[in-house]
């Protein structure tokens, strides 16, 4: 009689990151779904850290249109004098407003479990901020953080030096 051993390997891993996808706006259209915008040239989804300043795109202020559906980002660092229209961004992660000048982002929706942290260097103005339960602590340092539409609950912590 022959015996079949089946053996089922379960790969346990720790938590994982998404990629960094660097704003270059190379595909000249300014949308977030058009590969080319991007370093590497890849779209982002739901785990990556998004990085958008206007030193990356090398044209001073500029905007760009976020037209990806459902959004889920692990961090986002945002710098200089950039607006980002569109849909609303779930946030996991920090949030990292750096450089001078004014970023305006769309809704931001606070994701994952636990608080979410801001660090505002310069002007940041969030089109509207679910919070979802969430806390965030905001270090303000030299800048305004300004906050269309806020909705839910939670608390919003201030830093500022």
């Amino acid at each position: 009689m022959k015996t079949t051993i089946l053996i089922i390997l379960t790969i346990v891993c720790g938590e994982t990151h998404g990629a960094v996808r660097e704003w270059t706006g190379g595909g000249g259209n300014g949308r977030w779904s058009t590969a080319a915008n991007w370093v590497p040239a890849v779209v982002p989804v739901n785990g990556d850290e998004v990085v958008v300043k206007d030193e990356v795109a090398g044209s001073g202020p500029f905007t760009t249109d976020n037209d990806l559906s459902g959004l889920e980002v692990a961090g986002m660092t945002v710098g200089g004098s950039v607006t980002v229209t569109g849909r609303e961004i779930t946030l996991t992660g920090k949030l990292t407003k750096s450089g001078g000048g004014e970023v305006v982002l769309p809704a931001i929706r606070l994701g994952g479990s636990g608080g979410r942290e801001m660090m505002v260097l310069g002007n940041l103005r969030l089109g509207g901020l679910v919070m979802n339960g969430r806390d965030v602590v905001v270090d303000l340092e030299d800048g305004r953080l300004t906050v269309e539409r806020p909705e839910g609950t939670g608390t919003v912590s201030l830093r500022s030096e």
